[in-house]
């Protein structure tokens, strides 16, 4: 599953339920921040208690397109060592800077956790009109969504053409299938 817990003190006792499992975690900084380190104690004391098992972890600068990141990359560097977090990856959502790069790191590790057999088992046990069935019903929904999503991002004055939503869509779900955990 992929959960995005975004940072509200409100619900972060309820947030711990659902760590438990969590193989893959993107803990997400704010650049922009004199010490963009400082709200990630929580986190990382919430990993430790939850999860059964150490999860890879990956730093995430979000929105670096409003000015990078103010501290310097030594610095990130060394927290992501000291913390033991495998990458660090600078992104920012508006102008598509660092998603791909993101993408393809959380995809590269998602695979090390999948069983390929056990998918492909159950994916031929389904006879032939269901699974076209299922093809076609998964396909609908995920234009419709991306739809949704490029008429929201119009809505505050983003305009991205409708094939870069669907392409984002499509690869935000095809790694949403994929057991791991988004904290920020």
């Amino acid at each position: 599953w992929l959960w995005d817990f975004a940072g509200q003190p409100d619900y972060r006792l309820i947030h711990q339920l659902f760590m438990d499992e969590t193989a893959l975690a993107l803990v997400v900084i704010d650049p922009q921040r004199t010490d963009p380190f400082d709200s990630l104690g929580h986190w990382e004391k919430a990993l430790k208690v939850a999860v059964k098992t150490d999860p890879v972890k990956l730093l995430v600068a979000a929105r670096c397109d409003r000015g990078g990141i103010m501290v310097s990359r030594g610095k990130v560097d060394q927290y992501c060592c000291d913390k033991n977090y495998i990458k660090y990856r600078d992104t920012a959502a508006k102008t598509g800077d660092g998603c791909r790069r993101l993408l393809a790191a959380i995809a590269a590790l998602a695979l090390k956790f999948i069983d390929f057999g056990a998918v492909a088992r159950a994916v031929l046990s389904i006879d032939t009109p269901h699974l076209l069935a299922i093809l076609v019903l998964a396909t609908l929904d995920r234009v419709l969504m991306a739809w949704k999503w490029r008429q929201l991002l119009r809505a505050v004055e983003i305009d991205i053409s409708f094939r870069l939503t669907l392409s984002i869509y499509y690869q935000g779900s095809i790694i949403s299938y994929v057991p791991m955990m988004v904290v920020g």
